[in-house]
Order: structure tokens, then C-alpha cells, then sequence
């Protein structure tokens, strides 16, 4: 391009080169928001995926209950283990008591421990649907960032952030600065 004057010149590339500078700190800003955000959905997935699993033996204290209540008689009480015969399938189950416990007591421990993870793993599975949909929803806006070539762009990404909640908006933070400028005193 050809600039009436040498300062123009310098003007137009000094000006292109700031905006540049500050698009791209804009975008890695909010690069660097998304992907914790990412990695803090990951993070809960997994730990709803973990609860999961370890509320998945509720059939295992199901059972042990059923065969404490059908053996009660057998138990003395104090034991801290007993084996008993799994009447399902034939094979032999141990099953661990508390001994400050009676054994129909055991039975109701394990009833309550069965009942406690039958609730969990409904609502866990709504807590996995939601985690699930957040980080399909974060892993687009990051692809959708990865297209922003523009300032305006990145402001729209930044709102839309904002508006999910995922980030804070720059209001608050204008007025925490307010306020800590308010709270200095003068002597």
C-alpha cells in the first residue's frame, strides 16, 4: 500500500500491530478460560462416573442383606465375618459384620447401604447427563474460538461465555476496583 507520508505509514503499522497483539491476548485469555473450564468438566465427569461405579454393588448389599435375614438364626452374635450360602447361585459369599451390631441389624445396615446407592445412581445419572452436555457445550465454544479472527468476534465468544456463566463479566470486576479505591484512607 502506498501512505501519503512517512507517518502515516508508521501510524497504520504500529496500529495493526497493536490491535494484533491484543486480539491475540484476548484469544488466549479466553483459550486458556475455556480449557479449565474443560478440564474442571472433565474432572466432575469423571468423579460422577467414579460415584457411580462404587453405587453399582447396591445388588451385591442387597443380597448380603437377603442372606444375613434368611441365616439370622446361624449368626452368632459378635462375629465379624460369617459365610453363608448364596441361594441364587450355589456358591459360598463371606460377608463382613459389625460386631457391636446384631445380625438382623447387619441386614438393615446393608438394606440402608442398597436403598442409599439405588438413590445415587438416579440421581447421578442426571448429574453425568448435565456434566455430559456442559462439556459438549465448552468443547464448541472452543472450536468456535478457534474460528474468531476478530476482536468483535472474541467479544461475542466472551458474552456468551458470560451469559452461560462460565466466565465473570468485567462489570464486577469495575466495581471491586471501585471499592478498593474507596477503602484507602487519607490522613
Amino acid at each position: 500500500k502506498q501512505y501519503p507520508s512517512l507517518s502515516v505509514a508508521e501510524d497504520v503499522f504500529f496500529t495493526e500491530r497493536e490491535n494484533l497483539r491484543r486480539y491475540k491476548d484476548r484469544k488466549d485469555k479466553l483459550n486458556g478460560s475455556i480449557n479449565a473450564a474443560i478440564k474442571k468438566a472433565k474432572k466432575r465427569l469423571s468423579a460422577i462416573l467414579s460415584r457411580e461405579r462404587e453405587a453399582g454393588n447396591a445388588e451385591e448389599n442387597r443380597l448380603k442383606g437377603e442372606l444375613i435375614i434368611s441365616n439370622v438364626y446361624k449368626i452368632p452374635l459378635g462375629t465379624e465375618s460369617v459365610i453363608l450360602d448364596n441361594y441364587y447361585d450355589g456358591s459360598k459369599i463371606e460377608i463382613m459384620l459389625d460386631k457391636r451390631l446384631t445380625p438382623a441389624k447387619n441386614a438393615e445396615a446393608y438394606y440402608k447401604k442398597y436403598n442409599k446407592s439405588k438413590r445415587a445412581l438416579v440421581m447421578l445419572a442426571e448429574q453425568r447427563e448435565t456434566a455430559e452436555k456442559e462439556l459438549e457445550y465448552l468443547i464448541s465454544i472452543a472450536d468456535g474460538l478457534s474460528f474468531a479472527d476478530s476482536i468483535e468476534d472474541l467479544k461475542k465468544v466472551r458474552e456468551e461465555l458470560e451469559n452461560a456463566g462460565i466466565l465473570r463479566s468485567n462489570k464486577t470486576a469495575d466495581r471491586r476496583r471501585i471499592e478498593k479505591v474507596d477503602l484507602y484512607r487519607e490522613y
